[in-house]
């Protein structure tokens, strides 16, 4: 990608997201639920996944990939699941046993209760991670208040996967030094590497 200005990579980051977000919200449901049903199927069969025993999730919102069955099967395994609460500037993952656990943040998205098992940095075996764009190298966009980006950087890229529809993976996509990137992406076509060669 060619080195750009940090104001004019911010304005086609807000190009791209203001594009794929309308896009994504005008989704069938059915064709959310057919495609986030082949990508929970992909992600059965990655190895990271096998081995996990300490997931952590997010509640799907804005026609975003439904993780719904992805949580159904991570219990029927004995996994234990964790969904993220923002706390202040931050985000905390809390495990969850049961959807019903759940309840509206101030950004209307379900989170658990304060006060459930936290799971710190170094206890999660996989990280499946929301956004609005991401690109081959594993570059994100996000909703622009960094929240994952503040998680993600004390975690393994290894461990970490984007959850997106084919559409939302561009050929290239601004990063800016706060930007953190993703290890893959799996969408209903199939699971991107992002890694390469690269080290954690």
């Amino acid at each position: 990608m060619e080195t750009r200005s940090a104001d004019s990579a911010a304005a086609e980051k807000t190009r791209i997201r203001k594009l794929l977000l309308e896009r994504r919200k005008n989704l069938p449901r059915s064709a959310v639920l057919s495609a986030s049903r082949s990508i929970a199927g992909l992600l059965s069969s990655e190895e990271v996944f096998a081995d996990s025993s300490r997931v952590a999730l997010y509640f799907p919102a804005n026609g975003e990939v439904d993780t719904l069955e992805i949580f159904r099967k991570c219990l029927e395994l004995g996994k234990k699941v964790f969904f993220p609460r923002t706390q202040g500037s931050r985000l905390v993952f809390l495990r969850t046993k049961s959807l019903d656990e759940l309840s509206p943040s101030s950004f209307g998205i379900p989170q658990p209760p304060e006060g459930a098992e936290s799971a710190g940095y170094g206890e999660l075996d996989l990280v499946l991670v929301p956004g609005v764009a991401f690109d081959p190298s594993g570059n994100r966009i996000g909703y622009g208040k960094g929240f994952y980006d503040r998680f993600l950087k004390d975690i393994s890229r290894r461990l970490t996967f984007a959850l997106a529809y084919q559409f939302q993976v561009l050929n290239s996509i601004p990063s800016l030094e706060t930007d953190v990137s993703v290890g893959g992406i799996i969408t209903e076509n199939g699971a991107i590497d992002c890694l390469g060669k690269e080290e954690d």
